[in-house]
């Protein structure tokens, strides 16, 4: 009689933990997901503001230039960064750190926008659940080792699973 409670406790036991790593495992593949499409996302809902048609003949303006309007238009927010590409239809980002991102027409120096605030959102709080599990505040160090033990345990699998596949 004692062996089968013992049995039946280990079974309970390896049946919640193997829920709760299958539940991380999960949310980790879902947002990890997700968050892989982030930027083909982002450049399709908010085109109207990354995409300009430049003036003919006129060039670029110098970055100098490019960072005091964007100071002029929004002072309250220093730049941080600036994102340039070789496309003439690209818009130039400057972000702002924690205030976001501004798209800024590089001919003119005009503030097109700050992207879409609910796609951006909805990322933010993607990235959240898939680096901490939502969790807020002092608890933020647990999730992130809960989540890091997730990600440990999907990479041995997939070693393990790979070494099983050579030696047979």
């Amino acid at each position: 009689m004692k062996v089968q409670s013992t049995r039946t406790i280990l079974f309970w036991i390896h049946l919640v933990a193997g829920t709760v790593a299958g539940l991380v495992i999960l949310v980790m593949s879902v947002t990890g997901t997700l968050l892989t499409f982030q930027q083909s996302v982002l450049k399709i809902i908010e085109r109207p503001q990354r995409v300009i048609v430049p003036p003919p003949g006129a060039g670029r303006l110098d970055l100098d230039t490019l960072l005091e309007r964007v100071k002029g238009a929004i002072p309250d927010a220093p730049p941080a960064t600036v994102t340039l590409e070789s496309d003439p239809f690209a818009t130039a980002w400057v972000s702002l750190g924690a205030r976001g991102v501004v798209f800024v027409n590089p001919y003119s120096g005009e503030v097109l926008g700050t992207g879409s605030p609910r796609a951006r959102a909805f990322y933010r709080a993607v990235t959240n659940w898939h680096r901490w599990l939502a969790v807020e505040g002092e608890g933020r160090a647990t999730a992130r080792a809960v989540t890091g033990a997730g990600r440990r345990a999907i990479s041995t699998g997939t070693t393990r699973l790979d070494s099983g596949a050579r030696q047979s």
